[in-house]
């Protein structure tokens, strides 16, 4: 008799602050929230395994003997990120000769210990890997993360900068995108002839993390009636038209139009999801796209938009234990 399938694993773990750890595990190191159970949150780390913190009181002092091991082969990128954003290390990235890995320590605001490590034993390479065949693609809108962030700061093939029609570059976005890719940017804009509202044009990203900028213009609200939800839908469907076209497998969205434009954000996010999904659908070589919040509000919302069209949305919410 075959041994019955296994979907998903989740690891439960306690929490003395709930709020806090849900800020860490979404804010810091950009999970998903893939289920609110009240006292317990599940969050998604990869494909089909999830990580859930239930509110109990604990004792004092951090948890012993628990290591969460976040396995990925970008160790020094995560350092430098979450350093960055004022995590505080153990010690750098190191080798480990006796265990053949690369990583390095964290903890999380309950003291739970973080690795992140990288193998470089060939025999995990060489690991069973199950029945890839009975495996289902992720979902399209499984592919869509929403953070809050610097956008300049992104390391997807590609981020798209919500530009002006000149593409010479302006203030909010586009000009965070100039600054931090430096002058060439605005040589390589020289050459594109501007572009026209609802269009989108590629160069490099040159001393950002992003190989390319994709910038697109997005609408002016003018009260609605003038062809506005169709432009930013234009933006966001061209956009990813480019990503398809150059062969990217990331790409990093901001709110566009919702900032100085003043496109009202709660009409903007419907558009931009359904855009970002269709195109999802079409492209299956895209394999992750980011929409980088700058403020909390926008956050919020482009997060509660994604939950309501996430298949996760209509589980039933009873509690796990």
């Amino acid at each position: 008799m075959a041994r019955p399938a296994i979907d998903q694993t989740i690891t439960f773990l306690h929490t003395r602050d709930l709020e806090a750890t849900d800020r860490f595990y979404r804010e810091t190191l950009e999970l998903d929230l893939a289920l609110d159970q009240g006292d317990c949150r599940i969050y998604h780390v990869r494909a089909d395994s999830y990580l859930g913190f239930c509110r109990r009181e604990m004792p004092p002092g951090p948890p012993p003997g628990i290591i969460l091991t976040l396995v990925t082969a970008e160790v020094d990128t995560w350092y430098r990120r979450l350093r960055d954003a004022g995590v505080a290390f153990d010690s750098p990235p190191a080798h480990n000769p006796r265990y053949g890995i690369y990583h390095c320590f964290l903890r999380d605001p309950n003291g739970y210990l973080i690795e992140i490590q990288r193998f470089d034993d060939p025999r995990w390479a060489d690991r069973p890997q199950g029945d890839t065949a009975t495996e289902l693609p992720r979902l399209p809108v499984e592919r869509v993360t929403v953070v809050r962030g610097d956008i300049t700061d992104e390391t997807t093939d590609a981020i798209v900068n919500a530009a002006n029609t000149s593409l010479l570059g302006g203030g909010g976005v586009d000009g965070a995108i100039h600054r931090a890719a430096g002058p060439q940017l605005l040589a390589a804009c020289r050459t594109l002839n501007g572009c026209r509202t609802g269009e989108a044009k590629i160069t490099k990203g040159y001393r950002l993390e992003a190989k390319h900028v994709i910038h697109t213009v997005g609408p002016v609200w003018r009260g609605g009636s003038h062809h506005e939800d169709e432009l930013l839908a234009s933006c966001y469907r061209n956009a990813m038209r480019l990503a398809a076209e150059h062969d990217l497998r990331s790409i990093a969205f901001p709110s566009i139009s919702t900032g100085a434009y003043g496109f009202p954000l709660e009409r903007a996010v419907p558009i931009a999801l359904r855009e970002i999904v269709a195109a999802l659908e079409q492209t299956p070589q895209i394999e992750t796209v980011r929409i980088v919040c700058f403020d909390a509000a926008t956050y919020a919302a482009y997060e509660r938009g994604l939950r309501e069209i996430s298949p996760v949305a209509d589980q039933p919410s009873e509690p796990s234990s």
